[in-house]
């Protein structure tokens, strides 16, 4: 059986105050997705993840705390290979699926003032706020994007298992 990866994202920034979409904002797309993904999803689909709750990975910006895989989300950075790491999202985890698929859900959010120019990195094992600690890179998605000052950046990245 083979497993065929699936990567989509989706992002937004809301107006903090009142809750509401920014115009122009949403996009939707798809992801790069690194051989390391395979493993850990593999893993994470065979060790009962179905209906698991969302789970936080990463606290607000630049404090990582322990997940449900030692320290990984979704972080910033200037270069594709996880070097230049300049912002940490605080993210969540869900996890689930049928008998056909089964997925994995990661959303993220920031306030902003931010520049976000580089790419958004799904990571695994950030152990220090050092861009040469991450152990592995699962998905990058390429960003060119501004958060004002009074804005919040949300972005939702969804990696779907398909067997064939």
């Amino acid at each position: 059986m083979e497993i065929k990866l699936r990567g989509d994202v989706k992002g937004f920034q809301t107006d903090k105050k009142t809750g509401l979409l920014v115009p122009n904002t949403y996009f939707e797309d798809h992801n790069t997705i690194d051989s390391n993904l395979h493993e850990y999803l593999a893993y994470k689909i065979t060790t009962n993840t179905n209906n698991y709750s969302l789970d936080n990975l990463f606290t607000t910006h630049r404090v990582p705390i322990i997940g449900d895989s030692n320290m990984d989300g979704i972080c910033h950075c200037t270069v594709g290979d996880g070097t230049g790491i300049n912002y940490v999202f605080d993210t969540d985890l869900n996890a689930g699926g049928d008998n056909a698929t089964s997925y994995i859900e990661y959303y993220a959010h920031g306030e902003g003032a931010l520049t976000l120019t580089g790419y958004l990195l799904l990571i695994y094992d950030l152990t220090e706020w050092d861009s040469t600690k991450v152990t592995a890179i699962y998905a990058s998605y390429d960003i060119n994007t501004s958060v004002l000052v009074g804005r919040v950046f949300h972005f939702y990245w969804k990696i779907t298992l398909v067997g064939s």
